[in-house]
C-alpha cells in the first residue's frame, strides 16, 4: 500500500467547495467516516477516507 496523499484530500475537498459552494442548488453535503470518538481515529498515517485529524479537517471546520 501507498503512503497517504493528504494534500490530494485538501486539494479535492477545496475544488469542491470552490465549484459548488456558490451554486443556488447545492445545500450541502455529508463528511463520509466521521467517527464518534475524534481523538482515536484518523490521523496522518491514517489511509481511510475519514478527514479527522488530518489537514483536510482544517478546510472543513473554515
Amino acid at each position: 500500500m501507498q503512503g497517504v496523499n493528504l494534500q490530494a484530500q485538501v486539494n479535492t475537498t477545496k475544488a469542491l467547495f470552490e465549484t459548488f459552494w456558490h451554486q443556488d442548488w447545492f445545500a450541502g453535503g455529508f463528511v463520509w467516516k466521521w467517527f464518534i470518538n475524534h481523538n482515536q481515529v484518523g490521523g496522518e498515517q491514517n489511509h481511510m477516507f475519514t478527514p479527522q485529524n488530518k489537514p483536510v479537517e482544517r478546510l472543513i471546520n473554515s
